[in-house]
């Protein structure tokens, strides 16, 4: 009866394991992130509306640019992964600003600018690659 009862435990133990251990698998990692991704923000002001963010992994150190409508473009610094967040700054006018990012589904990215006028938030799209 002991042996049924501890195989018993064992059998549940590992079941109950096993939902965890996909969880931590499914988390996002830095190159869930990597593409380019276009961005909206109805909060920011209008010059930063809209863009691209440029996401890669560059000599194993990873790397944000940010091309806005007019063209110009921001290179992001302190790139980082926190838990499932990827996390970088970026001078703006002279501002410095952190940026959150968080991948909400495979192919979108939710985002949050903490300026001084206060949290912008925005999302953004992957662009998918069309075969020729």
């Amino acid at each position: 009866m002991k042996t049924s009862i501890f195989t018993l435990t064992m059998i549940l133990g590992l079941f109950l394991s096993i939902p965890q251990a996909q969880a931590q698998s499914e988390q996002a990692d830095f190159n869930d992130f990597v593409g380019m991704w276009e961005y909206t923000s109805q909060d920011a002001p209008y010059a930063y509306r809209q863009g691209q963010l440029a996401i890669a992994n560059k000599d194993g150190e990873p790397s944000v640019k940010i091309i806005f409508s007019n063209k110009s473009e921001v290179e992001a610094g302190r790139v980082k992964m926190d838990g499932e967040q990827l996390k970088f700054s970026l001078y703006v006018e002279s501002e410095y600003i952190p940026v959150k990012l968080e991948l909400k589904e495979e192919h979108k990215i939710t985002g949050f600018a903490d300026t001084s006028e206060g949290e912008i938030a925005f999302t953004a799209d992957k662009e998918i690659k069309k075969d020729s």
